[in-house]
């Protein structure tokens, strides 16, 4: 998808870097991808989804826990060869989740290391890199929940789609999508 610049802009109402390169990763199960770059005039939007495979309660010592830390390995390998190859990219910024687990020790643990192994393995790539809360990164694009303390959890997540969507008048459905948009949103904000 591309879009004039100074429409998202009027719409979120700050001014976005030019010519830059930004990767936004909502790490999960279900990892959201969003690539943002701009030009002088236009934002180009790509997004894409690694699906890893389903962790369950007893697989904590079982060898199901490696196969999903060995996806996202590899789903990253490749995502990274396509983008860069032997190319090298300028003004580069990389965005990721530091997401907060307080009542799930396993879940947490696991999303600790798939944020290490995008990390470690994009390092090289990329001239900046934030990891930053979802709370925070949503305030910083201009985020604000119109709903109530203690609202379920999907339609808090419908709330955070319903507000990428009218920025870019897309019909997105995936929250894993918007959640790595906002993200790259961030690293694309000028200071």
């Amino acid at each position: 998808m591309i879009f004039k610049i100074k429409d998202i802009e009027n719409k979120l109402g700050f001014k976005l870097k030019r010519n830059y390169f930004v990767l936004g990763i909502d790490t999960a199960t279900t990892t959201g991808l969003a690539v943002l770059e701009t030009d002088n005039k236009s934002l180009k939007v790509r997004t894409s989804i690694f699906k890893l495979p389903e962790v369950k309660k007893e697989d904590e010592l079982s060898d199901k826990f490696v196969e999903k830390l060995e996806s996202m390995l590899r789903n990253i390998r490749d995502f990274k060869q396509k983008e860069f190859g032997k190319k090298k990219v300028n003004n580069t910024v990389l965005v990721l989740e530091n997401s907060f687990l307080s009542f799930n020790p396993v879940t947490f643990g696991l999303l600790r290391m798939l944020c290490g192994i995008i990390f470690s393995e994009l390092f090289d790539n990329f001239e900046s890199i934030k990891i930053i809360f979802p709370l925070s990164a949503r305030k910083n694009v201009g985020f604000k929940s119109e709903l109530k303390k203690g609202a379920k959890s999907k339609d808090k997540k419908q709330e955070i789609v319903n507000f990428v969507n009218n920025i870019f008048g897309t019909q997105e459905t995936s929250n894993d999508i918007t959640d790595a948009i906002i993200l790259a949103l961030n690293g694309l904000k000028e200071d």
